[in-house]
């Protein structure tokens, strides 16, 4: 009878961490779900700029809401056209000492927004995760950013395939709006 009462106390602690385990993974599925239809209604905002400075617009205005962020900011490494076309410029070396010399993609949680990248919505900015663009050598070094408003919104140990397709999608377009390099 004591082995009875064991073998059923054991099998309904089983059963406890099997339901837990359900509900964890149905609730990661659910995120990575949102996660996934964010993504998309973001490419559709890029793919529906017409030029350089309403990529620029789309996302600084919109990105912010479609991905349920505080602020985003395209930005370029030296002065030129693409600053005058919106772009914040960091200087030459301010994406390098974001990201360092060869990183694409850096998160950080639990972190101040920097205003020379975010301006005024830095403030607001509580983690960040960076996505270094590539447009081809000819072109200055460019950065995607984006800062959410918790603590939590950003962390070093998600998964960033959304970011670099992000990324990809906005160097694709940004590679259109410039057109042919010589």
């Amino acid at each position: 009878l004591d082995m009875q009462r064991f073998m059923l106390d054991r099998m309904q602690a089983d059963l406890a961490a099997l339901r837990r385990r359900e509900k964890q993974l149905l609730s990661a599925a659910e995120g990575n779900a949102a996660g996934l239809t964010k993504a998309h209604g973001a490419v559709v905002a890029i793919v529906a700029a017409a030029d350089i400075q309403a990529l620029n617009q789309t996302v600084r205005t919109r990105l912010p809401g479609i991905l349920d962020i505080e602020a985003a900011a395209l930005c370029i490494g030296d002065e030129g056209a693409l600053s005058l076309a919106g772009a914040t410029a960091v200087g030459a070396d301010g994406i390098d000492n974001l990201l360092g010399a060869t990183q694409r993609i850096l998160l950080q949680g639990q972190t101040q927004g920097e205003r020379f990248v975010f301006g005024d919505a830095a403030e607001r900015v509580k983690s960040v995760a960076y996505v270094r663009l590539r447009t081809g050598s000819n072109s200055p070094t460019m950065l995607l950013a984006l800062g959410s408003g918790r603590d939590d919104g950003v962390e070093k140990s998600q998964a960033t395939d959304l970011l670099a397709f992000l990324g990809d999608v906005i160097e694709a377009k940004l590679r259109q709006c410039l057109g042919p390099r010589p």
